[in-house]
């Protein structure tokens, strides 16, 4: 694989990939696996995104110029397999009612679609998740149908609530928590996206491929009570 290292702080560096768009996501989440399993303790954390991988270690067992070397002697030699699906399928209730989408009706506008057709188009597709980050347990997952292709709002929300799902440009998302945010909100579900007691925390993960399934108001209120 070709990649380049970057320092990224006194015991980090970030591992930037030259890969496919199509494959980079779950080619980077398959190093991130390789690497943790075979430098074991001396990692302290592996975050991958969509083309790059940062790598923090334990400088009680590890210098620089020694972690260098071991990445490349495991990545050098290892061939991810793309074309083996990695993750789960993943289902989430979304309630789509206007009480929880305050931006479909301005997306209909925009876009000249009825608000059925967004909802078809959002929840007849599915997603891999593509990276994890922004904030805890936050979710990018493409691809989004080029029918609601849309760039994200101008002015973002102080507070969006948790549960929302929205979309903005190619990407759908849940916010896992109240959070500001500059997506269109078009429904909320009741899934927990991050629990700090659970392991891992965070229910997505990088190669996770994402369905949603329409709920009405009322499950919806039942699945968060």
């Amino acid at each position: 694989m070709r990649y380049r290292v970057e320092v990224a702080g006194v015991d980090s560096l970030l591992l930037r990939f030259d890969l496919p768009a199509e494959q980079a996501a779950i080619s980077v989440a398959a190093c991130a696996d390789q690497l943790k399993s075979r430098l074991g303790s001396s990692v302290i954390d592996l975050i991958p995104a969509y083309n790059s991988l940062l790598i923090t270690y334990d400088l009680m067992q590890l210098d620089d110029p020694t972690i260098r070397q071991q990445i490349a002697a495991i990545l050098d030699q290892y061939i991810p397999d793309t074309d083996q699906e990695t993750g789960r399928r993943i289902k989430i209730p979304v309630c789509y009612e206007p009480e929880f989408a305050p931006d479909l009706a301005v997306i209909s506008s925009q876009l000249s679609l009825p608000v059925a057709d967004i909802i078809e188009l959002h929840c007849t597709a599915e997603y891999e998740v593509q990276a994890v980050g922004f904030a805890p347990g936050f979710a990018y997952m493409g691809t989004l149908s080029e029918r609601l292709l849309l760039p994200r709002k101008a002015t973002p929300r102080v507070e969006v609530p948790a549960g929302s799902v929205a979309i903005a440009e190619r990407q759908t998302a849940v916010y896992p928590q109240a959070s500001p945010g500059g997506w269109w909100l078009i429904g909320r579900s009741p899934v927990t996206l991050f629990d700090a007691q659970s392991e891992p925390p965070g229910l997505l993960q990088v190669g996770d491929r994402v369905s949603f399934e329409p709920i009405s108001a009322a499950e919806l209120k039942r699945l968060q009570s």
